[in-house]
């Protein structure tokens, strides 16, 4: 959400999973950077998730097994994880662990 106001975007939570999967596969093939060098523009807890991210481009790839995403809802939970990989200079793909917990969320992966 923070990433997508600071570019005029507006509010990623706000959108709906249509628009949310367009955005992503969007991002995902574009060759532009999407996250600011300069990361003051987010509030600490996405700061933080994105400092972790860049964190994880710094190690090797043969160090990390799956990420794991807790109370995933929809495939855009995925893609998001997919999208802050790349852009955060993940050379090698990291295997995406959602985990669907409830019923609902299960019937609707």
């Amino acid at each position: 959400d923070a990433v997508t106001t600071f570019l005029g975007l507006g509010s990623y939570a706000e959108w709906d999973e249509e628009k949310k999967l367009a955005f992503l596969e969007a991002e995902l093939a574009s060759k532009r950077p999407l996250i600011p060098a300069d990361l003051s523009f987010a509030p600490p807890p996405a700061k933080e998730v994105l400092e972790t991210f860049a964190v994880l481009a710094k190690i090797p790839h043969e160090a990390l097994g799956a990420h794991c995403i807790s109370m995933s809802r929809a495939a855009s939970d995925v893609l998001a994880v997919r999208l802050l990989l790349e852009k955060s200079g993940v050379k090698t793909p990291m295997r995406i662990a959602p985990l669907f917990e409830t019923r609902e969320d299960l019937q609707n992966a």
